[in-house]
């Protein structure tokens, strides 16, 4: 794996000192960002063959920045190292087409031979979480499709971000947008999902996935 590029997104700096101490010996480290929209912009820059992210990222969560990643870069293989332990969060990786999920109580050893499998085509996931992954499919719990999927990329960040408190001028400033756009987005989403205030856009957001809940907290 010596000449893997790999680029990291991950909150905590403390995770991504870690993780690179863990895979310089194995690969090539090219960078780390904290948070989702850095990210998206990092990929084009760093060139790596493969992101190691976390799903909980804040101004563009691990899911939706996946999702871009793999519209924009089709070959960067995805492996998400996350605390988020529920099926629907792995099903909805898998569905994007990520080639790993562990997590961040996966062992060192998990995470190189993700990285190995990914390098040659194949999906690793974690078996910590697979048992329930193919109990909730086995239910029909997890559909592939959801109504999220229905949103434009532009509604699905700018839903994030109304999501996570930031006002009309923070999120025009964050996404290189007019106030006036923003506010023409939001006004959109509200109309077509019959939500009439931004605590109801906050509780769409949660139960779509597009702003994971904190892990241990009900789904």
């Amino acid at each position: 794996m010596k000449h893997l590029r790999v680029l990291i997104a991950d909150e905590q700096t403390m995770v991504f000192e870690g993780l690179r101490k863990i895979l310089e010996e194995h690969c090539e480290v090219v960078g780390g960002v904290e948070d989702g929209l850095a990210l998206v912009e990092s990929v084009g820059h760093a060139q790596p063959d493969v992101v190691i992210l976390e799903i909980g990222l804040p101004l563009l969560n691990g899911l939706e920045a996946g999702r871009q990643i793999k519209l924009l870069y089709a070959d960067v293989k995805l492996i998400y190292l996350t605390m988020y332990t529920n099926s629907s969060y792995v099903n909805k990786a898998m569905d994007l087409g990520a080639s790993g999920y562990l997590l961040k109580k996966s062992t060192a050893s998990e995470l190189l031979q993700s990285l190995e499998l990914a390098q040659r085509g194949h999906c690793y996931v974690t078996p910590l979480v697979t048992k329930g992954l193919i109990q909730g499919l086995v239910k029909g719990q997890f559909p592939l499709k959801g109504s999220i999927e229905r949103l434009t990329v532009r509604q699905r960040e700018v839903l994030q971000l109304v999501a996570e408190g930031y006002t009309i001028k923070a999120i025009a400033d964050l996404l290189k947008l007019s106030p006036k756009t923003v506010a023409f987005h939001k006004a959109n989403l509200m109309m077509e999902l019959q939500l009439h205030t931004t605590a109801a856009l906050t509780r769409y957001a949660i139960e779509g996935g597009v702003l994971p809940t904190p892990p241990g907290l009900p789904h």
